[in-house]
């Protein structure tokens, strides 16, 4: 009897919302197509108005406690403040996923921030070779910095006296400083294939994350040949927001990216 295709092989999530089941795409010849991940900077002071307010959403949701965001880029540094378990109450029952260690990322830097940690890199080492670990850490730790920067912005604790190289001193916070961390490193060197997102989307699905956060594109492409679109769209079937980046390409026609009507598109 031949299995039914993927996206028709349905599994209930936790609140009974059909999702989708395991991607046999990501085992099969599914053509490499590398894309970037995408440099952005937030709006600050829209930012900084937001968390200052004393009421609004952000309060109402007790800034975003108990929620848990997968992000997908290129891995942490869960060394940085931002990233801090200290007092932060125990793991949600419903969290379904693991820590995986590797190299300079063993399984205790996760912490009640960071609750899991997962890292993707077949699709990348079946086009350029075994992953080069003088200059790329195997492993969920960040080596470029894009995805700590990105997730800081997302769900970064409050830290006070901040700044850059002693300069602009302040507090910084993410958009949800209480919501939970799961990191899906799926960038290597610059470079994120199809095959390793729609693996990271894949996982985010079974683990039972909320919202799914990626800044990478750089691909104009048809739906059925958009990896980000076909993860987004089993992941969204799941019960998941997702959330995406527009893109770095400038002005002139295709330059917006991931514009699915089931993924949340933000421009900074």
């Amino acid at each position: 009897m031949v299995d039914a295709p993927w996206w028709n092989r349905r599994k209930r999530n936790r609140d009974g919302v059909s999702g989708v089941g395991a991607s046999p795409v990501i085992k099969g010849d599914w053509r490499q197509r590398r894309r970037e991940f995408q440099v952005s900077s937030a709006s600050l002071v829209k930012v900084i108005t937001l968390i200052l307010r004393r009421a609004g959403l952000l309060h109402e949701t007790y800034f975003g406690s108990d929620l848990v965001i997968g992000v997908f880029d290129t891995g942490i540094w869960p060394e940085r403040q931002s990233f801090s378990g200290r007092d932060l109450g125990p793991v949600p029952a419903k969290w379904k996923g693991e820590c995986v260690a590797g190299k300079s990322f063993p399984a205790t830097s996760c912490n009640r921030k960071i609750i899991g940690a997962r890292y993707f890199s077949e699709g990348y080492e079946a086009t350029n070779g075994n992953l080069n670990e003088t200059v790329e850490f195997s492993s969920a730790r960040d080596s470029n910095g894009h995805d700590t920067h990105t997730t800081s912005i997302a769900a970064g604790r409050y830290v006070s006296s901040a700044s850059t190289l002693g300069y602009a001193k302040g507090f910084v916070a993410g958009m949800a400083p209480k919501a939970l961390l799961v990191v899906y490193k799926v960038c290597w060197l610059g470079e994120c294939y199809g095959s390793d997102i729609l693996a990271a989307f894949d996982a985010a699905v079974d683990d039972d994350v909320d919202v799914v956060s990626l800044s990478v594109g750089g691909v104009v492409v048809s739906y059925h040949l958009n990896e980000i679109v076909i993860g987004a769209f089993g992941a969204t079937s799941a019960g998941i927001f997702v959330s995406s980046s527009t893109s770095n390409g400038g002005h002139g026609g295709l330059t917006v990216t991931n514009v699915a009507p089931w993924v949340t598109t933000v421009d900074h």
